[in-house]
């Protein structure tokens, strides 16, 4: 999950809305720019994490909330009365008024954010994740 975030990638969409009040694009845990209308969303992907083993993503940095705001979309994979289990974890940014802000996302394992954050044995990096949201 965390290879490669520290490259920039541009994702450059023009949002289109159902009605319905969902996201209108889906983009992965990686640093780059959305470009959103007001009252338009994007869903930030993380994908299967396991709190109980220690993965804990963190909004560090809140958006400005005259532009965006920010909620995590969990889903348990557990079924009643099991512990331990994983799930699916997303973001979802909507856009509310011109202008430009970042979110940043960081992962930690078995740590909380800050200097004490560390990342997975498995991983080479815990840099944070930053998302340019561009409204207009």
């Amino acid at each position: 999950m965390a290879a490669g975030l520290g490259v920039v990638l541009a994702v450059l969409a023009s949002a289109c809305s159902d009605g319905s009040g969902g996201t209108d694009q889906t983009v992965s845990m990686r640093s780059q720019t959305v470009h959103l209308a007001a009252g338009h969303g994007v869903r930030v992907e993380v994908g299967d994490v396991n709190p109980s083993v220690g993965d804990e993503w963190t909004v560090t940095r809140k958006p400005d909330p005259g532009v965006a705001s920010v909620a995590e979309d969990y889903h348990s994979s557990c079924r009643s009365g099991e512990t331990g289990c994983g799930g699916s974890l997303a973001y979802i940014v909507r856009a509310k008024g011109n202008g430009t802000t970042t979110v940043e996302f960081q992962y930690c394992f078995r740590s909380s954010p800050g200097p004490d954050c560390q990342a997975k044995p498995s991983q080479s990096s815990n840099a944070p994740v930053r998302l340019v949201v561009d409204v207009k």
